[in-house]
């Protein structure tokens, strides 16, 4: 949790508005590569995102007030771009592919968080991997499920439950502490984030 915290606040305070962009839809949306290449200016609707054929089909992600703000700041600094890329969020700045949407392949993304995960971590993560973390520490957390699920937008609760790795050492100290049901603290409630670092 310590690290994506450092990587979102290094994003926001260092680097220019379209990676931070990228940062927030990957920590607040759960967005996986080519949904963040591909997102456009009207899949917005109010605090929602209309993803449109994605990995599990056409699926909503809500917009948090964070990633809002960077929108609305984003749109206003975005540089120009050839007609056809106009309602792409996400394009290219600058070389050959300047004023271009982003490849599917995700090479871009890669590369961005990659090279922001470095500064802070002193490794490279992958897009995917930041993202699977995210999920992770949510269940670490005891948000609900279906909160989980729905971020995520996976089609089945059982994906969701695969990035759930609660082990023997959790479960001992839940048990220690009691259950919900005979302590004023269990371990469900003293580990309940303060932090706003994954947005539900």
């Amino acid at each position: 949790t310590e690290e994506i915290t450092k990587i979102r606040e290094y994003a926001r305070n260092y680097c220019d508005t379209q990676t931070y962009l990228m940062i927030l839809f990957i920590t607040d949306l759960d967005c996986r590569n080519h949904e963040i290449s591909r997102s456009r200016w009207t899949w917005i609707k109010g605090n929602k995102i209309f993803f449109k054929d994605c990995k599990t089909g056409d699926t909503i992600g809500r917009i948090t007030p964070e990633l809002q703000r960077v929108l609305n700041l984003w749109k206003k600094e975005r540089p120009p771009s050839k007609q056809e890329y106009n309602d792409y969020i996400f394009i290219h700045t600058k070389g050959t592919h300047k004023g271009m949407k982003l490849s599917d392949y995700g090479t871009t993304v890669r590369q961005v968080v990659k090279q922001v995960s470095k500064k802070i971590t002193g490794r490279k993560i992958c897009p995917q991997d930041l993202r699977a973390s995210i999920i992770t520490e949510e269940h670490n957390h005891f948000i609900n499920p279906v909160f989980i699920q729905k971020k995520a937008r996976h089609r089945s609760k059982e994906t969701t439950q695969l990035y759930n790795h609660a082990d023997d050492m959790m479960f001992e100290k839940y048990i220690s502490n009691g259950t919900i049901f005979d302590s004023d603290k269990p371990c469900l409630y003293e580990q309940k984030p303060e932090h706003k670092t994954c947005i539900i």
